[in-house]
């Protein structure tokens, strides 16, 4: 599991690097509108093929630390006060829920980071129209438009649910409130 966790924070590190390459091309001088259309649609088409590739694996394994979270905080005095030795519970307890909720954040922010680019691509687009370009107002029009169109393309969990950073607190913030809710059943 450690290994996909690499390879995911490496995927994500490599397409943000994109996305800021692309945002600095939006301020270049020489820029002319096919080239941004073009380089824009082959790297929202890397985005959708990245997370075509990684969001039943990333569903899979938010799942299992989703599962891990709830549990470890749900049973976790339930399970001591059968245990007679508290203290190496207690400390496996700690360090397992500590390590799964690293993991789940650092999984979480990483992939919520790619949406933001998408979105400070989106505004660079949109403040183009302000400095003097070499695109007329009708190509910055048509790119605002495209890059509009594209605007919601993030990582997603399995096709159903997309990775933003209000995903990250809120499924967080929830696995742990629902976990300490079962707990006092």
């Amino acid at each position: 599991m450690c290994l996909f966790i690499v390879l995911l924070l490496a995927a994500c590190a490599a397409i943000i690097a994109i996305l800021q390459d692309y945002c600095k091309s939006i301020n270049s001088s020489g820029a002319s509108f096919e080239s941004l259309q073009k380089h824009y649609i082959s790297v929202m088409n890397t985005v959708k093929r990245v997370d075509k590739c990684l969001s039943f694996p990333l569903f899979v394994v938010l799942g299992m630390h989703a599962i891990f979270l709830f549990f470890i905080v749900s049973f976790y005095s339930w399970l001591s006060s059968w245990v007679h030795s508290v203290l190496r519970m207690d400390i496996y307890f700690y360090a397992d829920f500590i390590l799964c909720i690293v993991q789940y954040c650092v999984m979480t922010t990483f992939a919520a980071k790619i949406h933001e680019e998408v979105q400070n691509i989106k505004l660079e687009v949109a403040k183009m129209s302000s400095r003097p370009s070499q695109l007329t107002a009708v190509e910055q029009l048509l790119l605002i438009a495209k890059v509009n169109s594209h605007s919601k393309i993030c990582l997603t969990v399995w096709g159903f649910m997309n990775i933003t950073k209000n995903f990250s607190f809120s499924s967080l913030g929830a696995l742990v409130t629902f976990g300490a809710l079962f707990r006092d059943l």
